[in-house]
């Protein structure tokens, strides 16, 4: 067995796929949109319908006591930007940090009831962390709770009718 090159050199071919090429029928482009978390207080809704703006508005008004600051629409009702009261996302706000789990929790309900389904997250620098959700026209019906992890070696389940005990 030779490790060595081949006897013919790789030549990516040229020529376009033939005309006669049956390719499948493409029968829905699935939808999808992104939430960007940004800093410490701030929201960006990517592609998500304008509609779902009054149910966002209801999820902070329930679960974020502090509010919206300011709320913006931009490039076309393509992108939301959501400014809030105070600092939901901050690790230094004893009391903003478990409430913004069960805010974002919340969010993810809401966006959920409406079709839109977690699909990936990405961290795309230190101070942005983005999910990334794709259409779906149907979706089951689900009990959602939180498990938040906190840095003092404890582990919360929030809102969960049958979660786990755990005794130390």
């Amino acid at each position: 067995m030779s490790s060595g090159p081949p006897d013919e050199p790789y030549t990516r071919s040229r020529t376009p796929p033939p005309s006669n090429l049956q390719l499948p029928p493409v029968t829905h482009a699935p939808g999808f949109a992104s939430l960007s978390f940004v800093g410490e207080n701030l929201l960006r809704f990517y592609d998500f319908p304008v509609t779902l703006t009054p149910s966002i508005w209801q999820a902070v008004a329930r679960y974020w006591p502090k509010g919206i600051h300011e709320d913006q629409r931009y490039k076309n009702d393509d992108l939301y930007q959501v400014m809030f009261s105070g600092k939901p996302f901050s690790l230094d706000e004893e009391e903003s940090y478990l409430q913004s789990k069960i805010f974002v929790r919340e969010l993810l309900r809401v966006l959920y009831a409406y079709g839109w389904v977690f699909t990936a997250a990405a961290n795309l620098n230190d101070a942005k962390d983005t999910l990334v959700f794709r259409y779906q026209e149907q979706v089951e019906r689900y009990d959602w709770a939180a498990v938040v992890f906190s840095h003092t070696n404890g582990i919360y389940f929030m809102d969960c009718e049958q979660c786990p005990s755990i005794s130390g």
